[in-house]
């Protein structure tokens, strides 16, 4: 593994590297939104609003069940390889592995016991495309810590154009009866395939998903270290995804058709979220370094990049209120089209989503990660809370409530990380 060199590097040289890396996983991920609205355009239009609607049911549930795998760890991998301590790198790869066996053996038990008309054969393959998915992020994870986005860019294309060749194309040749399984393992075919490009990206410099065993004292402090980025990754991943499964197991009556609709709208948003997330995973590797050099955080860089996507995030948010109709009607069918105020809803939350990337990667590089969960909680509880009450009092228009209240719920969340990195801020000037 790489060694972090001891001298502090320039700024200058923080911000170019910055670049580098958000540039390669910016591309990457353009790449992978273009195709995902291909698959997503191609899938809505074959499986209908209930087919639909029970992938995106699934995607939502297993990947909430397969982040408590993950536990937060990639987030410790990239901050110990960033820092150039091998034995606590090494001790979050095990500890993943361990974390996957354990929630893969819940999850299994759980299918096993489900009703007859459960469809578990479809998310048994969800849930190991998710635990793939989970390895290979934690893997890129790695690469973000040495500062190479290459593997990981190369991975997510990779994954993404199986998933929509085989799946595009597939769903249209196989009776309709059989169009959904082919989706699901179209997406299972394609996390495979990014975990087999991450692993070999890996092994080139000098990284390895099955590293030398750690001591049990490096493994217990692993586990220790990671359960507040656990937590609030888990709460976080249910912020946004908790909209779909409460809708569909909720609603009295067409939550399926609901859940479509909402979901269309959902990914349509999501989509854009690629930019954010390239320029948060560019950043978080120089914040940690540069932490562990001097015990300071560059905020004059963060301030930067925190301006710079709360713009972008305005402008998105914009043009998907503007747009929202046509936009389903060209990529999901005009059968989604009556999801429009949905997404319009949907449209206010980017801007503040677009926001906490930046200052979320602060708070986890200042180490204030447990102040970070509280922030977290709240904003969960107060989505859950919102949900409730559209769809218990309002549930003819529980999925405009829905997206109003996930809206609401991320401004909170960035009120929560300007307080945090406000206080950070502030202990350290005082010591």
């Amino acid at each position: 593994m790489d060694s972090r060199p001891d001298a502090a590097r320039p700024l200058s040289q923080d911000r170019l590297s910055i670049r580098a890396n958000a540039s390669w996983l910016g591309i990457a991920q353009l790449l992978a939104k273009v195709l995902n609205l291909g698959i997503y355009a191609s899938l809505t239009r074959r499986l209908g609003q209930e087919g639909f609607g029970l992938f995106i049911y699934s995607f939502s549930l297993m990947e909430i069940l397969g982040f408590a795998a993950t536990l937060g760890l990639p987030i410790i991998y990239t901050r110990h390889v960033a820092a150039g301590d091998l034995g606590q790198a090494q001790a979050a790869v095990w500890a993943k592995h361990l974390g996957s066996l354990i929630v893969g053996l819940g999850v299994a038990g759980w299918l096993t016991i489900a009703p007859p008309d459960f469809p578990v054969v479809l998310h048994g393959l969800m849930f190991v495309a998710i635990l793939m998915q989970g390895t290979s992020q934690l893997g890129a994870s790695g690469l973000r810590g040495l500062e190479d986005a290459r593997g990981e860019a190369w991975a997510r294309t990779a994954a993404r154009f199986v998933f929509a060749v085989v799946g595009g194309v597939g769903v249209w040749i196989v009776p309709q009866e059989q169009a959904l399984h082919v989706a699901f393992l179209a997406f299972l075919l394609g996390e495979v395939l990014g975990l087999i490009v991450t692993a070999r990206w890996m092994g080139g410099l000098g990284l390895s998903l099955m590293p030398a065993k750690p001591s049990k004292a490096d493994l217990r402090a692993a586990l220790i270290e990671a359960w507040p980025f656990a937590a609030a990754g888990i709460l976080g991943t249910m912020v946004f995804r908790i909209d779909v499964v409460m809708l569909r197991e909720l609603l009295p009556q067409g939550g399926d058709e609901m859940a479509g609709l909402y979901g269309a709208g959902y990914r349509l948003m999501e989509s854009g979220h690629f930019v954010a997330a390239s320029v948060a995973a560019a950043l978080f590797p120089a914040l940690v370094r540069r932490r562990a050099e001097d015990g300071s955080i560059p905020f004059d860089l963060l301030k930067k990049a925190a301006f710079w996507l709360f713009g972008l995030g305005v402008f998105g948010g914009l043009f998907l209120f503007v747009f929202a109709q046509p936009l389903l009607s060209l990529l999901a069918g005009a059968a989604f089209s009556p999801g429009a105020p949905y997404l319009q809803a949907l449209a206010f939350t980017v801007p503040f989503t677009f926001l906490n990337f930046a200052l979320g990667t602060a708070v986890f590089a200042c180490r204030r990660e447990v102040w970070g969960l509280i922030g977290a909680l709240i904003s969960l509880g107060l989505n859950v809370a919102g949900n409730a009450y559209g769809i218990i009092y309002h549930p003819e228009d529980a999925g405009l409530c829905a997206g109003a209240m996930s809206a609401v719920s991320e401004a909170l969340l960035t009120v929560s990380h300007l307080v945090i990195l406000a206080l950070h801020r502030r202990a350290v000037m005082t010591t």
